[in-house]
């Protein structure tokens, strides 16, 4: 086994420093858009057609998820919390939906800025709570609410595209696409200009195409980099310029970082114990405490539920025909070859995946107050170890801090680890 140096506290560099600029670029992009005359549009971190509303000039997106978490992070979130609980939201309402409605009815201060009104909300299906999120900003804002039902499908994903089926459905969202399109050219004044979404789409293609590459180096062992606490860096920066190519400098900068850790035998940990797989989110608000459950058994995450979540790897825009390709990224998120979609295929690719980048085992972390990716996790765990993967359950929630038991959750996490030692060493 190559021998392994400690890493410097700045062997993040890139990562940090990139992410902090483009996050800081884009909060402050949000909060002066009123004072530079932009528009403004609330979208989803699910793909929400963003090279669509880029290609009219519309580049200020808040994504509420982001500025929720953020809130959390900042350790501002419970504030909201509990405001939002006077308003009349129930405990198990999703904690971003919560921190987002209190946040917007004090004003739309921000730990990083201040949230303007939107001009148009785009609201996917893939996340029933997402629909009623929306109306919330449509009926406080006045504002127009394009959503965009994505067709969802039980199916053999090989025998689907080209089929009679997928031309329904490619007809569907290419319609809503023209409802969306009209919806933009109202309210920017400009019309669509088919050459300009090619090119963000094209944009978009480089930053997967660098994310896969990224995702590659965890597959090594020892691996390269944390993708739950590196990760995390990656994608906020990447989130934050959702659409464009505006990451393509910052993913190169990363790739380049971790190009040079290999060179130098610079890992992450000095010993790595556990390769791990982590699904879901962390409890935001005390992302700290979280990770350092993990630190003193040299645990390494190499792989994590987001980084699925940012790109398809089966999936690029076919830019000679730009808005067909669009409607055709929206179709695919709901099929069982997609990522995106929690449910149908979830537990196979999970499989593939810790046989990919070599795992020991998976931490599951239940989510209080969002049963829809929540829902179906004990059966996951079940599930994973009928086919022999070890599995940690924890839960608690993305924001609320008051659903985490540290000491409840370490005696989990020792236990777990102690077991999964003897395994290894009888192995």
């Amino acid at each position: 086994m190559e021998a392994v140096k400690t890493l410097e506290p700045q062997y993040q560099g890139a990562a940090r420093e990139g992410q902090r600029v483009l996050i800081k670029r884009w909060f402050d992009g949000i909060s002066q858009s009123r004072e530079r005359g932009e528009k403004v549009a609330y979208a989803f971190v699910i793909p929400s057609a963003f090279e669509l509303l880029r290609s009219f000039d519309i580049q200020v997106i808040a994504l509420p998820e982001v500025q929720a978490l953020q809130c959390a992070v900042k350790k501002v979130g419970q504030q909201y919390l509990t405001k939002a609980e006077e308003m009349g939201y129930s405990l198990d309402v999703c904690g971003y939906v919560k921190i987002d409605a209190a946040m917007l009815e004090m004003g739309g201060g921000h730990p990083l800025g201040k949230i303007p009104p939107p001009d148009l909300v785009i609201c996917p299906t893939l996340c029933n709570t997402y629909i009623k999120w929306a109306e919330i900003w449509e009926d406080r804002f006045n504002a127009p609410l394009m959503l965009l039902d994505q067709p969802s499908r039980i199916m053999n994903v090989e025998n689907y595209w080209g089929s009679a089926d997928y031309e329904i459905d490619l007809k569907y969202m290419m319609s809503q696409m023209e409802d969306l399109i009209e919806a933009c050219e109202r309210i920017t004044g400009k019309r669509f200009d088919p050459d300009k979404l090619a090119y963000y789409e094209g944009q978009w293609n480089q930053v997967a195409d660098l994310w896969m590459e990224i995702r590659e180096f965890n597959k090594r062992i020892p691996a390269v980099f944390d993708s739950f606490e590196d990760g995390l860096y990656y994608m906020g920066g990447i989130q934050a310029c959702r659409g464009s190519g505006e990451a393509i400098p910052f993913m190169n900068a990363i790739k380049q970082e971790l190009e040079e850790r290999v060179a130098l035998g610079i890992y992450p940990v000095k010993e790595e114990r556990f390769r791990m797989f982590i699904d879901l989110a962390p409890c935001w608000s005390k992302l700290r405490s979280f990770i350092g459950l993990f630190k003193k058994w040299d645990v390494l995450f190499v792989y994590g539920t987001y980084m699925s979540m940012l790109v398809e790897p089966e999936f690029r825009y076919d830019t000679s025909r730009p808005l067909e390709s669009l409607a055709e990224s929206l179709i695919y998120f709901t099929t069982p070859g997609s990522t995106m979609n929690l449910f149908s295929n979830r537990l196979g690719q999970t499989i593939d995946l810790c046989q990919e980048y070599s795992i020991d085992g998976v931490v599951l972390h239940a989510i209080k107050s969002c049963r829809a990716i929540s829902g179906g996790i004990v059966d996951e765990r079940e599930f994973l170890q009928r086919a022999g993967i070890p599995t940690l359950f924890l839960d608690s929630d993305l924001v609320d801090a008051r659903y985490f038991s540290e000491a409840q959750m370490r005696n989990r996490v020792d236990a777990f680890f102690e077991s999964l030692e003897r395994k290894k060493f009888y192995r």
